[in-house]
């Protein structure tokens, strides 16, 4: 267990008996103060890296979301013109319909099935995925107590601590990041689904 500095003073006994002895005490404080000072950089050099390649993971992930969001619009118009298509056709073949009776002939008409948005489906997947987010968005609570222990209590020590306490904060938005993505993909599997059907329908009615 570390021990700081502080606390030596209060082993009984730690008065070497001669000068020489004193002498050699001194020059192992020393040796333990520069091992500490070395552990303490290599420590921070480390956390700085970790800072800098979650924040890097994080922007990227935010970048994603993003793309999945503006994707997600891009569906909706998507199915929304494909329906309108379908509509369009629908029209046409009453059209024919109606000059096939006055104009006695008969013109081929296609089989038209019509994929009209289920909104109730469509609420209900919106609805499970707001469930994701608030089930696995739980409130987690800061933590108040440090993650090193303080040997030095120097500027070292505390910028290693603040570097660990912005990993925390970062892994804490990339988890979140990693839900949002999974209900975008979530919401985004039907409409791909519905999409892909009316592609097939219009591609099988040329």
């Amino acid at each position: 267990m570390a021990v700081k500095r502080g606390d030596i003073d209060n082993f009984p006994n730690l008065t070497p008996p001669s000068d020489q002895g004193n002498e050699r005490l001194k020059l192992k404080m020393v040796d333990f103060d520069a091992e500490i000072l070395r552990l303490n950089y290599e420590a921070l050099g480390c956390t700085n890296r970790m800072v800098a390649e979650l924040e890097k993971i994080n922007e990227d992930g935010v970048m994603a979301l993003s793309a999945l969001e503006n994707q997600d619009e891009q569906l909706d118009k998507l199915e929304s013109n494909l329906h309108q298509i379908n509509d369009d056709i629908s029209a046409v073949r009453n059209d024919i319909k109606k000059m096939e009776r006055c104009c006695c002939f008969s013109l081929l008409c296609l089989p038209l099935k019509r994929f009209r948005k289920n909104k109730d489906k469509e609420n209900k997947e919106r609805a499970v995925a707001s469930s994701i987010i608030v089930k696995n968005r739980s409130s987690v609570r800061r933590r108040d107590a440090d993650f090193i222990p303080k040997l030095t209590e120097d500027a070292i020590e505390n910028e290693i601590e603040g570097n660990l306490r912005q990993v925390d904060d970062t892994l804490n938005s990339i988890k979140h990041l990693a839900v949002d993505i999974n209900v975008q993909l979530s919401i985004q599997e039907p409409k791909l689904d519905r999409i892909q059907n009316l592609v097939r329908y219009h591609v099988s009615c040329r």
